[in-house]
């Protein structure tokens, strides 16, 4: 009997969304306190909108004294290039505050703004124009069960997002359990390694291996400081989504010790991603 070895490309990402949190006054400290860990890995900040040119400045004061993995990252983009669409923002005017990263499909902007796959989609062809990376979130109902996953209706969602696109290994996906978001607990290691095995497994049959083994996947839901070791070591795993855990740069530096302390200690090769 013969194996197949495929060696994919790991990476350390840690991807911040502030939601509808902080104020400008706060922002300069915030970067100071977490610049320490910004060298050990793929750092992006997601703002409020309001932010995205403060950030945007910050973010290229700590690139320009040589940290280059510190990244700018939108919450949500507009589903079309231009036009009559009061309140939304285009994949344009985001890449003109210097944005490389977005966030589409959230679990909150499926369930309070009722956002289908087809709306997704459009989103994710909008930013690939315009040169920004897609951060594709998915995953199950808030009210599931936080022991059973339909890891069908997921890959179903995944192959249907990613199948037609231009460039679909321009692309991070990140699984997020509804039931999880906003509090402290993780579903179990060995759901999250299925479920992760049977995205790549879909990934590789909608996109093909080499493009699959280059496309991140994150988890988020629940990451805290005192959970983190629990996931750390999950198969498949790139990195992580964080909400409640980056509201505070405290409790994100806390974390960030923590994943990067793991990391050092691994005989994985862990590479930064970079957009572009």
């Amino acid at each position: 009997m013969g194996f197949n070895i495929c060696f994919r490309v790991f990476f350390v990402i840690v991807v911040v969304n502030w939601k509808m949190n902080q104020l400008r006054e706060t922002l300069s400290d915030y970067y100071s306190h977490i610049s320490d860990y910004i060298r050990e890995l793929s750092l992006v900040i997601c703002p409020p909108y309001p932010y995205l040119d403060q950030c945007s400045k910050l973010t290229n004061q700590y690139n320009s004294r040589g940290i280059s993995s510190l990244y700018l990252g939108a919450q949500n983009v507009g589903h079309q290039s231009s036009g009559a669409y009061t309140g939304e923002i285009s994949a344009a005017m985001l890449k003109d505050f210097g944005v490389s990263y977005s966030l589409v499909g959230h679990m909150e902007r499926r369930t309070i703004f009722q956002e289908n796959t087809l709306i997704i989609k459009q989103k994710i062809i909008c930013l690939q124009h315009a040169g920004i990376i897609p951060i594709l979130c998915f995953g199950d109902d808030p009210t599931s069960d936080p022991l059973t996953t339909n890891t069908k209706a997921i890959t179903e969602t995944i192959k249907n997002t990613l199948d037609g696109l231009d460039k679909p290994s321009s692309i991070i996906l990140a699984y997020e359990p509804g039931w999880a978001i906003g509090g402290d607990e993780t579903p179990p290691r060995e759901v999250l390694e299925e479920i992760f095995f049977s995205v790549r497994s879909t990934m590789t049959a909608t996109l093909g291996q080499d493009m699959s083994r280059h496309v991140p996947l994150l988890y988020g839901g629940g990451v805290r400081e005192n959970n983190i070791h629990r996931l750390l070591p999950c198969r498949e795993l790139d990195g992580f989504l964080c909400g409640g855990v980056s509201l505070k740069s405290k409790t994100l530096s806390a974390l960030l010790n923590k994943i990067v302390t793991h990391g050092s200690t691994q005989t994985k090769v862990f590479s930064p991603v970079k957009s572009g």
